[in-house]
């Protein structure tokens, strides 16, 4: 009798534990990629001269192993809306592969393929896992912090950068592909550890609005956190984050509004006013050493119309005047081999390599996307800061080329996995 109660009560503590392991793993696979997307910049190795293996290659393939260990135990189970998911991705990544037939640079073209099959794995065993995630709180609190460490680490070195600024204001990037480089204007700029100011920015916007958003952290380290991340993203000069920032935050309280979710606008507007302030303090102490990020980000602002960006842009318009380009792309890698590089603008380079079929596939993926991450706010308030960087990454995109990244799928993946998990098959 004692021992049939006891199988009992062990068959009744067996789906808590899997529940338990799989949320733990689904956080460690969230802080492994998000740390090596925030220490891309610093370089792993190079195979064959040109092919860069990065630190979230190295994440990925550790992630995978631990993934595939745990499906091989536990019998992984897939929600309605995530196989919705998965089937929104299955054709984009089709069509993606079939213009590898097509590049005029064809190894290289399929290393791109090879980049979005990496990413779209990373969609697979973040939505699959974090899709038992109960209460997104823990997740958000570990991404607010991850955010304190760098930015902290990030403005420290920039600022003693600064010191031999002026024997170093002649190279680009001093310091390789972290801690500061050296704009038009010779105007230094924080990059922390990522390759690209831009790019930290997007970075750390996540982080941002996870620190708006935790409610398991005391007053006083929230603000002293905000104050750091909010401090790092001022010193990288970002006129797109700076402008896309204030659009995708208007469309998110819009959206809040609509749902009457006026208690997570004011998640924003509390700590933003307190940040301005401590921002302004922040401000002068940084002008007494010589750096003014005012003065720097409006000389910025003045230059934006020498942009190498819209050369780029319109090259590539006037490429797509070519309707077998404009209707089925012209192949992976083409807008490299026409611009000696990227066109800086995500949604422009995936026309003119894929085609109008291939930028339709994705704009239908970045709809329904959206649409999940708006539907599940109503039950996962903790969602909102991950709906929030997604928005912001969507015009990030038109600055930048970001399709290859993990970072966006990473986002896109949290989002689908939330949501009312009945109906799992």
């Amino acid at each position: 009798m004692v021992l049939r109660e006891g199988n009992a009560a062990i068959k009744k503590l067996r789906p808590l534990s899997i529940s338990t392991s799989a949320q733990t793993l689904a956080l460690v696979f969230i802080v492994l990629l998000l740390l090596s997307i925030n220490l891309s910049g610093i370089k792993v190795f190079i195979v064959a001269g040109h092919i860069d293996i990065a630190l979230w290659d190295i994440a990925t393939v550790l992630i995978f192993l631990l993934w595939f260990s745990y499906i091989a135990l536990v019998r992984l189970k897939v929600s309605r809306h995530l196989v919705m998911g998965f089937t929104l991705i299955v054709p984009f990544t089709i069509w993606i592969g079939l213009q590898v037939f097509k590049s005029p640079q064809p190894i290289r073209g399929l290393t791109m393929f090879l980049l979005l099959l990496r990413n779209i794995m990373i969609f697979l065993m973040i939505s699959t896992m974090a899709n038992r995630l109960v209460d997104l709180d823990r997740v958000n609190k570990a991404v607010f912090f991850i955010g304190i460490v760098i930015s902290t680490l990030a403005v420290i070195l920039f600022v003693d950068a600064l010191r031999n600024f002026s024997m170093i204001s002649n190279i680009r990037r001093p310091y390789g592909g972290i801690i500061l480089m050296v704009d038009e204007g010779h105007i230094p700029r924080l990059i922390g550890f990522a390759r690209d100011p831009n790019f930290y920015s997007l970075w750390m916007a996540l982080s941002l609005f996870c620190g708006f958003n935790v409610t398991s952290v005391s007053r006083l380290i929230k603000i002293l956190g905000l104050s750091i991340i909010s401090l790092s993203l001022l010193l990288t000069l970002s006129r797109s984050f700076l402008i896309f920032f204030v659009i995708s935050t208007i469309i998110l309280w819009s959206i809040l509004f609509f749902l009457r979710r006026l208690s997570l606008v004011w998640r924003y507007v509390r700590p933003l006013t307190i940040l301005s302030i401590i921002l302004v303090i922040g401000l002068l102490s940084v002008r007494s050493m010589g750096v003014d990020p005012l003065e720097s980000l409006a000389f910025r602002f003045a230059m934006i119309g020498s942009s190498p960006r819209f050369v780029y842009w319109e090259s590539i318009v006037t490429k797509l005047s070519n309707p077998a380009f404009l209707v089925f792309g012209a192949g992976l890698r083409a807008a490299e081999e026409e611009l000696g590089g990227y066109s800086h603008n995500s949604y422009l380079d995936l026309l003119f390599e894929t085609g109008l079929i291939g930028f339709a596939l994705w704009t239908l993926f970045a709809i329904f996307t959206t649409m999940r991450g708006i539907a599940s706010l109503s039950q996962r308030a903790g969602l909102l800061p991950w709906l929030h960087v997604w928005l912001l990454t969507l015009f990030m995109f038109l600055s930048f080329s970001l399709m290859y990244n993990p970072f966006p799928w990473l986002v896109a993946a949290l989002i689908w996995s939330q949501g009312e998990n009945r109906g799992a098959t």
